[in-house]
């Protein structure tokens, strides 16, 4: 039942459509440069870059 209730939720919200980018190590480097030398929040960061707030979170800890 739980399994159904949560398709059923997926489905409302479109979760069906979602696409997931993986990012080459360059790009990654290129955000955290650009971030640092600009003084940019991560929020502002991933808005000029139009990426997600959390790749951005991500990234700083692993490179």
């Amino acid at each position: 039942m739980e399994k159904t209730y949560v398709t059923i939720i997926a489905k409302r919200l479109n979760f069906d459509d979602i696409i997931y980018m993986s990012y080459l190590i360059d790009f990654k480097r290129k955000v955290i440069f650009t971030m640092e030398e600009e003084g940019f929040s991560i929020r502002e960061t991933a808005k000029q870059f139009r990426i997600g707030s959390a790749s951005v979170s991500r990234w700083i800890n692993q490179i």
